[in-house]
């Protein structure tokens, strides 16, 4: 897994090959919750019962950065 990191956020760029595009972008859930990417530079707590999944879905991106209106 590799981050790319700023000031502000943390941004998943690669899962086991599979990269970010213009298009897509990994996204992290907590208990069906969408972690955005200023949450997960602040930091995320979760425990043993909680359920995290990371998945790459369909994002829109200005100047590269992801927009909040993704789906």
């Amino acid at each position: 897994m590799r981050f790319i990191s700023t000031n502000r956020t943390e941004e998943i760029m690669t899962i086991n090959g599979a990269s970010n595009s213009w298009k897509e972008g990994w996204v992290i859930y907590v208990n069906g919750e969408k972690i955005s990417p200023v949450d997960l530079k602040l930091g995320v707590r979760v425990g043993k019962e909680d359920r995290i999944e990371i998945k790459l879905e369909k994002v829109e991106r200005i100047f590269g950065q992801p927009s909040e209106n993704a789906n």
